[in-house]
């Protein structure tokens, strides 16, 4: 825990917010390629391929609210924002294969072929943020930067701790969501001291995705064929959930931490905390059919 301002130490305390841009973050990759190909042979190819990787930054954004990032928390301490880089994915898998089915005789048996394509990824970090008044607002130098809370040290509570329960709608809870994480295992910092999680640290949902495409090449002439495709896209249906509703942890107004510990008061968790209630960026299963002539 570091404490960011004293009393009387302001170079000047009439200042407001100033943003100030300055070519001084750092971003590095590192990563493990692997990847494994099957020439076609006996009507079947394929193709594995698995990335193992680590972006780590102490800011993914030039300006403040891009990616819903936020700008450096303190500008003499930059390793207290280092951490996963907002589009950091950790594991990534790809396989995907051709087979043609070992029939002849009559157009009506013969030329068809299976494709699936199987993809697979960790989530996108989650950044969790007081959403409060600045810190440094509060101290009178402004700024638009993203607090970000401590650890809580509640029963069954470990930094990152993830719940991911869903809740069925009921007459009561209209809206179904899945509860990706557990905010009471955060607490408000006291005044003047930057919170001790780390940015970008909570991970968020995976994805899994299973397509799945049946085709089939019918010669009708010398020059001309006709192409029949049905395709599926995810088609075991597999939920894939987005991010969290909000990186917002309280509302309320910020007030003095009581002595006894707890949260002020004036504030309290939000009810969307830690809530998922939409898909990610793939939908629920799709079939799709066409039909084309090649000449």
């Amino acid at each position: 825990r570091r404490v960011l301002f004293r009393s009387g130490l302001h170079a000047n305390p009439t200042f407001g917010g100033v943003n100030i841009d300055v070519g001084s973050s750092h971003s590095t990759y590192n990563g493990l390629e692997a990847s494994l190909n099957r020439q076609i042979s006996h009507n079947l190819q394929g193709q594995v391929s698995y990335t193992y990787s680590r972006c780590i930054d102490n800011g993914s954004v030039s300006y403040g609210y891009e990616q819903g990032g936020y700008e450096t928390t303190d500008p003499y301490n930059p390793r207290y924002d280092r951490g996963p880089c907002t589009f950091n994915i950790t594991q990534t898998l790809r396989v995907n294969g051709l087979y043609a089915l070992p029939f002849r005789g009559n157009r009506l048996v013969s030329g068809w072929q299976v494709a699936p394509i199987f993809s697979a990824d960790t989530g996108l970090p989650f950044n969790l943020i007081n959403s409060l008044n600045p810190l440094q607002a509060n101290l009178g130098s402004g700024g638009i930067e993203g607090d970000r809370p401590n650890y809580a040290s509640a029963s069954g509570c470990s930094p990152n701790h993830i719940v991911d329960q869903i809740h069925f709608r009921t007459a009561s809870n209209p809206s179904p969501y899945v509860q990706w994480f557990d905010p009471t295992c955060y607490t408000l910092q006291p005044l003047g001291t930057l919170g001790n999680m780390g940015r970008n640290s909570i991970p968020g949902p995976g994805h899994l995705v299973f397509d799945f495409s049946i085709m089939k090449d019918t010669k009708i002439t010398e020059g001309l064929t006709a192409q029949f495709r049905a395709e599926f896209f995810n088609i075991i249906n597999h939920t894939n959930f987005g991010p969290p509703l909000s990186s917002f942890l309280f509302s309320g107004a910020r007030g003095a931490l009581p002595s006894g510990g707890g949260l002020p008061a004036t504030v309290f968790y939000s009810p969307t905390a830690g809530q998922i209630s939409t898909t990610g960026q793939f939908t629920s299963r799709q079939i799709q059919f066409a039909l084309k002539l090649i000449f």
